[in-house]
């Protein structure tokens, strides 16, 4: 079990619980009045909150923690201690190296370890452990301590999980680290790279065997694990030889992570704690970056104050209160000593450890985001992470941020969720522009085709917004069609419907699309044949679910007779002046969710048939409503239950299809839209089976 072992005077038999029986007062043992300690008080207040119920722990004879020590030229702050559970000793503060330079780490570590530190924690990803092999071995060499004074942590990278592959990354971090033995190693995320669909291969049984191979080989004395969930870890535990010593994960006010850390005090696994002062710049993410800071708490500033303290050290102070080791990263020297001077030697009072922790914002800084994969093994952060919190509060946050707007969405017959509003590419001159703002104000729905000849820039727009972290490729509903214009192809239809997908798949720059839709107006065999090779995307992870496009109920009809994958979707000519209410009823009694092609009015004016834009009943609901017409043939849509994707070419265009979320259309307003006089339809679908090409201007 890990307990935390505080430096204290020889002359104190043991800090003992409030409440225990032969608790120590004044040097000598009295039976306390008070009752047992409160069910509710999961968190340490103080050193002597930390020690378990009827701990035999063994306490370090030394001064008091704070207390400073000559060494030579220089003073050493002694620290705190916790016993993890196989008898190794971890201190309560340790030096982070992520995001640390190979510049200036000599002199990082050296001050470092001169203060005090005697826990260095480093990682092969982090790219500079030869950096601190060298700042080590000099510190070593001047006597600054001994090797075995001090407790050093890395961490196995997610390429290096196989059996065949553990041990050589082991040895590689200790040749660059210049040493013979780790204290602490720990697999870096429950994640395997490259990445494949369905269960982790190799999986973590088969990593952790490699890494208890590696203890009893004397490599390394403590292993564990870091960014595991209460699940994950269990599943470790099952099968585990060696107990997991250690989970380091992130921890501070504003993610405090109470259910994991009350897990593994159960389990005795020590949690070290990443991230302790909560600082954004940790994120990856841009917008994660725009987080407000722990230190800049008003609740922590007014504590700060009060113990004439710098917020950042009550931070670490609340940290190690907490239950946690804390790792306090910093490349300023007189700030690395202060990190272990001004946070020793004092304790948080109950009801000030209590408001921190009682903080409402929420919001984890490294989330796994990027590990995310609709084939799996982690589909959403839920799965990650094993709970619900994170995305919440990440979604909460960012929505406080850029203020978007809440998007209805519907789920397909494939389990999917599509949202209900896009914004589709049509004719986009400025396309990368108005993707990149539509994705930045809450679309999360983008309609292309590589006949549009748009998708290599929409691809570029979205790489551009997924590199600032603020929306992720899973979050994004990708819908494209087949487009077979290419002449001289000698294909299998199926072949040519895979070629044509593969294309789609590089302009846009990604593995998958969410919705692939099959034009319908070919001949009925034909149709048959294509929809097999639809099929075999499906099958091969390309596309995640498929449709039609035009075509109407008797090719809708035909394709669900024959299928072995029903379409999702049939995107089809729907607007007042085209219900199509029989297609609507039949796909209601088979699941396939309709999708409103032609919005809102562009082709009637390649056609010249009436401008459904001039239509009276149209510009009389708009006007009475205050909103355009367009707008208002957009809602109409949405209130039919049908997805919409209409082309914006502005910003002004995105924040008006936006705004059609805000309001609804009366139950009059919208019969007198589902009343307009009917006009014939238009055909949707280009004959993508036809021998002769395709007209270079679409429709849509």
């Amino acid at each position: 079990m890990s307990t935390l072992t505080e430096e204290v005077p020889a002359v104190v038999a043991g800090p003992q619980l409030p409440g225990e029986v032969g608790a120590v007062k004044d040097g000598k043992s009295h039976k306390s009045k008070r009752g047992p300690r409160p069910e509710k008080t999961e968190r340490y207040k103080s050193f002597e909150l930390a020690l378990e119920r009827g701990s035999s722990q063994e306490l370090l004879q030394t001064q008091p923690e704070g207390t400073k020590e000559a060494k030579g030229d220089f003073q050493v702050v002694s620290q705190p201690y916790a016993t993890l559970n196989n008898g190794v000793k971890i201190p309560l503060i340790g030096l982070g190296t992520f995001k640390s330079e190979d510049t200036g780490m000599d002199e990082v570590v050296h001050a470092a370890l001169r203060a005090g530190f005697r826990h260095i924690d480093a990682a092969q990803h982090y790219l500079n452990e030869p950096a601190i092999g060298v700042a080590l071995e000099k510190a070593f060499q001047a006597q600054v301590c001994a090797r075995e004074e001090v407790f050093i942590t890395s961490k196995l990278w997610n390429t290096d999980h196989g059996r065949e592959d553990v041990r050589p990354a082991l040895l590689q971090t200790l040749k660059d680290l210049r040493l013979k033995y780790l204290d602490n190693y720990l697999i870096h995320w429950p994640v395997v790279e490259p990445q494949q669909a369905g269960e982790l291969s190799p999986s973590i049984q088969e990593t952790w065997q490699a890494l208890e191979e590696c203890v009893d080989e004397g490599l390394v004395r403590c292993i564990g694990v870091s960014n595991f969930s209460v699940k994950q870890l269990e599943r470790v535990l099952s099968y585990a030889r060696i107990r997991p010593a250690i989970n380091q994960v992130e921890v501070h006010p504003f993610w405090r992570n109470d259910a994991l850390i009350s897990f593994c005090k159960k389990e005795g696994v020590h949690v070290s704690a990443y991230c302790p002062m909560g600082t954004p710049w940790t994120s990856a993410k841009a917008v994660i970056r725009r987080a407000p800071s722990c230190s800049s708490h008003p609740v922590v500033q007014e504590i700060a104050r009060k113990y004439n303290k710098h917020a950042l050290l009550v931070l670490i102070r609340w940290g190690i209160q907490h239950g946690t080791s804390v790792l306090a990263k910093s490349s300023n020297p007189h700030h690395i000593r202060q990190n272990l001077e001004g946070t020793l030697g004092w304790h948080l009072a109950p009801q000030d450890f209590d408001a921190i922790s009682n903080i409402d914002f929420q919001l984890r800084l490294v989330d796994g985001i990027r590990f995310l994969r609709p084939e799996g093994p982690y589909r959403n952060m839920d799965e990650m992470w094993d709970e619900t919190e994170t995305e919440e509060c990440r979604q909460k946050f960012i929505r406080s941020v850029y203020k978007f707007p809440k998007m209805p969405s519907v789920k397909l017959a494939t389990g999917q969720r599509m949202p209900m509003l896009g914004m589709g590419s049509w004719r986009a001159g400025n396309a990368q522009d108005t993707v990149e703002r539509a994705l930045r104000s809450g679309v999360r729905h983008i309609d292309c085709s590589s006949q549009y000849g748009s998708e290599k820039i929409i691809g570029a727009a979205m790489e551009e917004v997924f590199s600032d972290w603020l929306v992720d490729r899973p979050e994004v509903f990708l819908t494209s069609r087949v487009w077979m214009g290419e002449e001289g192809m000698d294909m299998t239809m199926a072949e040519e419907i895979r070629h044509s997908c593969k294309q789609t798949l590089s302009g846009l720059k990604t593995s998958y699309l969410d919705l692939y839709l099959l034009p319908a107006d070919s001949h009925r065999k034909m149709l048959k044949e294509a929809w097999r090779g639809m099929e075999a995307l499906v099958k091969e992870g390309l596309v995640r679910s498929i449709g039609l496009y035009g075509g109407g109920l008797e090719a809708l009809q035909s394709v669900t007779a024959i299928c072995k994958i029903a379409p999702a979707v049939i995107a089809t000519e729907l607007h007042p002046h085209c219900c199509n209410l029989e297609l609507l009823d039949f796909c209601k009694s088979k699941g396939v969710q309709v999708v409103a092609a032609a919005w809102p009015a562009g082709f009637y004016k390649a056609h010249k048939e009436p401008h459904m834009l001039k239509e009276a009943t149209v510009q009389d609901t708009a006007q009475g409503l205050g909103k355009t017409p367009a707008q208002v043939l957009i809602r109409w849509a949405l209130q039919l239950g049908a997805c919409v994707c209409p082309k914006a070419a502005s910003h002004d265009h995105i924040k008006g299809i936006l705004d059609v979320l805000k309001w609804e259309l009366s139950p009059e307003q919208f019969e007198a839209l589902c009343s307009v006089t009917q006009h014939s339809t238009i055909p949707l679908a280009e004959r993508a089976f036809s021998t002769e090409r395709a007209p270079s201007a679409s429709y849509y």
